[in-house]
């Protein structure tokens, strides 16, 4: 296994802990550098309640065919699935000979001049991938997505129960 010098097999769990249930510290990391610019899109907000724990996101222009969310263990996954030819044909450099431009009429002392082409391009339309790690309070494979007016609304029920598992100690022979 080749793994470079900055990679974690492991974190601590006090590490998890304090991340998930102490706010202050929360803050903190998120404040730094590394941290505060990682993962800034999409836009999401998160909250709990009695439902269970809820997710938002901010996808303007996305369909549900165009996501994707999976998990494994208490990883969950959020990201785009659009072909990378429905991306490129979105970008501002490429031809738009397809797409369907309001005319643009300059005046001038001569004969009106039509200017055809993109105009503004705002709206982001990337692939993306975003992941979060979720507590082992909340049940990951019953949660629901829906997706109605470019918000992606992710709900993680609670756990009914934890429980903790033992590994068997064997004699080292």
């Amino acid at each position: 296994m080749n793994r470079s010098k900055s990679s974690r097999i492991s974190i601590p769990g006090r590490v998890i802990q304090l991340l998930l249930h102490d706010d202050e510290f929360f803050r903190e990391v998120m404040n730094l550098k590394k941290a505060s610019t990682a993962g800034s899109f999409p836009k999401y907000d998160q909250w709990c309640d009695v439902d269970g724990f809820h997710m938002e996101f901010a996808l303007a222009g996305y369909a549900k065919k165009d996501l994707e969310i999976c998990y494994s263990g208490q990883e969950l996954t959020i990201r785009s699935v659009r072909s990378n030819q429905e991306v490129q044909s979105t970008t501002p450099n490429e031809s738009l000979e397809e797409e369907v431009i309001p005319e643009v009429i300059t005046r001038s002392t001569s004969s009106p001049k039509i200017q055809q082409g993109a105009i503004v391009r705002g709206i982001a339309r990337r692939n993306f991938s975003t992941n979060f790690f979720i507590s082992q309070e909340f049940d990951i494979s019953s949660a629901v997505a829906t997706v109605k007016d470019g918000l992606l609304h992710l709900i993680i029920p609670a756990k009914s129960e934890i429980t903790a598992n033992t590994i068997e100690i064997k004699n080292g022979e």
